[in-house]
C-alpha cells in the first residue's frame, strides 16, 4: 500500500489516514468496546445515540489530539473521550517498517436505559 502524509495546519502534526499497518488497539476491537463500556459511567437513566470521535494514534502508540465530529450531547461527549483517554497505548500504525502517526475515526453507539 502506499501512504500518503497529510499535515494538520492547525496542530502541526504530520498523520496518516492509510498505512500498510493499521494501527491497532491491545487485543482487538473487541477489547476495545469492552474496555469503553467497563470504564464509561453516566447517571442519566435515559441516553441514546452515537458519538464519532476523531484522533490520531502517535508512532509511540499514545491517543492524541481528540475531536468531536459527531456530538450526541456534551455530558456524554466528554465522558467518551474520557474514557478513550484511559484507554493502553496503542500498537502503532506503519508505513512499511516505520511508525508514523495515524488518524482514526472511531463511532460509539450509547444506549444507555
Amino acid at each position: 500500500m502506499r501512504c500518503r502524509m497529510y499535515i494538520d495546519t492547525l496542530i502541526n502534526k504530520e498523520y496518516y489516514k492509510l498505512v500498510d499497518t493499521m494501527p491497532e488497539y491491545p487485543g482487538g476491537n473487541m477489547e476495545m468496546v469492552k474496555f469503553f463500556m467497563s470504564n464509561f459511567n453516566y447517571l442519566e437513566p435515559e441516553a441514546r445515540g452515537k458519538i464519532i470521535i476523531e484522533f490520531i494514534v502517535s508512532k509511540e502508540g499514545k491517543m492524541e489530539d481528540f475531536k468531536i465530529l459527531l456530538s450526541l450531547i456534551d455530558i456524554l461527549d466528554n465522558e467518551a473521550i474520557r474514557v478513550m483517554k484511559l484507554m493502553p497505548n496503542w500498537k502503532p500504525g506503519k508505513c512499511g517498517d516505520e511508525k508514523v502517526n495515524v488518524k482514526l475515526i472511531v463511532p460509539w453507539i450509547i444506549r444507555l436505559e
